[in-house]
């Protein structure tokens, strides 16, 4: 698909069987690991606030991601105050790539992301694209 025209009927049938096999299989994950047989008749594809999502069994816990990442390290058996488990990879300074030249940064990016991922002693558990604050 190229963001600088409209999708046409055939891309915008590809991109739906996609995001419903990902829907299907994010279900079926949730099913099985939340030992809840009529999940369909549970979320039936609505949105829930998190306080609902706990009412009804589908999370563990509400909360941010320092939460999140505290339980996380205590599950992996990382001990409390350990710094060096999450580094902040920065955003290249080409910026974000314009739509028709996607690969422009790709170099800038990867190059970062190698020598951050080399710098881990114990490996690289988890990565993502946030920036974590207090805000």
């Amino acid at each position: 698909m190229d963001p600088s025209r409209r999708p046409t009927q055939d891309e915008l049938a590809v991109l739906e069987g996609q995001i419903g096999r990902i829907y299907d299989e994010f279900k079926a994950r949730v099913s099985s690991g939340r030992n809840l047989p009529d999940l369909e008749g549970l979320v039936g594809g609505r949105v829930w606030s998190g306080a609902e999502a706990l009412e009804r069994g589908l999370v563990d816990d509400v909360g941010g991601f320092r939460g999140a990442f505290r339980k996380a390290c205590e599950l992996g058996g990382i001990e409390e105050g350990k710094t060096d488990v999450l580094a902040r990879i920065p955003v290249p300074r080409s910026g974000r790539p314009a739509p028709k030249n996607p690969a422009d940064v790709l170099g800038e990016v990867v190059e970062t992301l190698r020598r951050e991922v080399l710098e881990f002693s114990g490996g690289v558990w988890a990565m993502g694209p946030y920036r974590i604050s207090d805000d």
